[in-house]
């Protein structure tokens, strides 16, 4: 008799589990460019724009992961050039 882990597992097809990682990576680079955003130092009103590009690329990635990572992608891009402008 196998495990609840086990048993969970197997309630998923190989797309499905795709699919889930496919979230779970893009949770994982939201929460990076939360971090890395929280570590800028910044003016109020740019970190404010920083703030609210990065809360409407987090509420598109419930509809659209796909326009979410892309999004995300040209967000990240935009903060290094602002780094590297420091």
């Amino acid at each position: 008799m196998g495990t609840a882990a086990d048993e969970d597992s197997e309630s998923f097809d190989d797309a499905e589990l795709a699919e889930l990682s496919g979230y779970a990576r893009l949770a994982q680079r939201l929460k990076e460019a939360h971090e890395a955003l929280r570590a800028m130092d910044m003016e109020v009103p740019e970190r404010a724009d920083f703030v609210r590009r990065l809360l409407v690329i987090t509420a598109a990635s419930r509809h659209d992961r796909t326009d979410a990572l892309r999004r995300l992608d040209r967000f990240l891009d935009a903060l290094v050039l602002r780094h590297k402008g420091d």
